[in-house]
């Protein structure tokens, strides 16, 4: 699947500034529900935006935001070696990392 926003309000076509978090929003949204539904949701960079959006042949007031792939987990004893040796938690940042009081700390 390929999640797309629209950069322009529908009513009067004017620059929505907030089309990514929106967009996010709803992704989150299919996540969950997906995940509450027993599949695994995974969302993915990395692919060539530009292409997805010429084959989905969209307008210019459109952007490709990500990719998802949606699916049953398959028991990992059949996944090969090099991956299964992948299938661990990955680590998460404290939150003072990632949070802050005040200005910007960059």
């Amino acid at each position: 699947m390929i999640t797309v926003s629209r950069t322009t309000f529908e009513k009067n076509n004017k620059p929505n500034q907030t089309h990514s978090y929106d967009t996010g929003s709803a992704w989150q949204n299919l996540a969950l529900e997906g995940a509450s539904r027993g599949y695994v949701v995974h969302g993915m960079q990395g692919f060539d935006y530009e292409k997805a959006k010429n084959i989905l042949q969209l307008p210019e007031n459109y952007q490709v935001e990500a990719m998802i792939a949606i699916g049953k987990r398959a028991p990992a004893d059949q996944l090969p070696p090099e991956i299964q040796e992948k299938e661990t938690p990955s680590m998460r940042k404290p939150i003072d990392e990632i949070a802050f009081e005040g200005v910007f700390q960059g």
